[in-house]
């Protein structure tokens, strides 16, 4: 079975778009087959908030919350086999992270409120999101966020530096 990749962001920023119109392939290739599955990419920032990017934490949140849950009962009214789940990584190895992780205080700091005390890499995210785009895998599953942070809770976990 061929699944039909489409990502939010009609404007070809990269960065997503609230309106479902843009995802080219929904209209087509979701209602032709009666199935599809979205993987939305929130942000623990979303999840639990984050000192000094509260507009960006606030904009994951309602990614992951209100948005993921208005379009999962939305997508089965033209896709009735359709799914959406999302995907909330942590501290993870990127383009918009390098710099920040090369400070050798930050890894030890940010750790603490993990269980793993480590660094996601992005295989470790694409991985989550094979697993929920998968019908054989996860496909009774749709409106769940999924938390690649090495068990992070928002809270301090380990008192010591590293």
């Amino acid at each position: 079975m061929a699944a039909a990749a489409c990502t939010l962001g009609g404007d070809g920023s990269g960065e997503p778009d609230a309106h479902l119109s843009h995802c080219a392939c929904l209209p087509t290739e979701v209602e032709r087959t009666g199935h599809g599955n979205l993987v939305l990419i929130g942000s623990t920032a979303g999840l639990f908030g984050e000192a000094g990017h509260a507009d960006y934490a606030a904009a994951k949140s309602a990614l992951a919350h209100g948005f993921l849950l208005s379009l999962k009962n939305e997508i089965v009214r033209i896709a009735p086999l359709g799914r959406v789940n999302a995907v909330c990584p942590g501290w993870t190895e990127s383009p918009m992270t390098r710099s920040t992780l090369t400070d050798p205080d930050l890894v030890p700091r940010v750790t603490q409120t993990m269980a793993l005390r480590k660094v996601a890499r992005p295989e470790d995210v694409a991985r989550q999101v094979v697993v929920l785009a998968s019908d054989e895998l996860s496909g009774h599953l749709t409106g769940q966020v999924v938390t690649v942070a090495g068990g992070m809770e928002g809270r301090v976990v380990h008192r010591d530096a590293g």
